[in-house]
């Protein structure tokens, strides 16, 4: 199996955004769904964080618009269907993610 580690330096983080870090740390094990990225383990060194997540090799969405010369409606359709799944998993949980943009959205393949 592949992951994905993402390396979050802990000197360059203001202690505001060592707390959001953590805190979003926290949601992201609470969440078991489909169409959300799974978090398997956080590891915290004195520099760094080392967080282990399952990996998406697709992309961005935003790259993928970019790329595209059109977007149709039945691609745009899926696109919203996944999404909104995953919102409805989080709203269920109390969890609104405040910062949806195509650049926030990671593609399988």
């Amino acid at each position: 199996m592949k992951f994905a580690i993402k390396v979050v330096n802990r000197e360059k983080l203001s202690y505001d955004d060592d707390v959001l870090l953590l805190d979003e740390i926290s949601i992201l094990r609470e969440l078991e769904h489909d169409h959300i990225i799974h978090l398997f383990e956080v590891f915290k060194e004195q520099k760094y964080y080392f967080l282990v997540t399952e990996l998406l090799e697709g992309g961005e969405l935003f790259d993928r618009i970019v790329l595209k010369e059109a977007y149709n409606e039945k691609e745009a359709r899926n696109v919203c269907k996944v999404l909104f799944e995953a919102l409805a998993y989080c709203h269920q949980k109390h969890i609104a993610h405040r910062d949806l943009k195509p650049e926030n959205l990671i593609l399988m393949v």
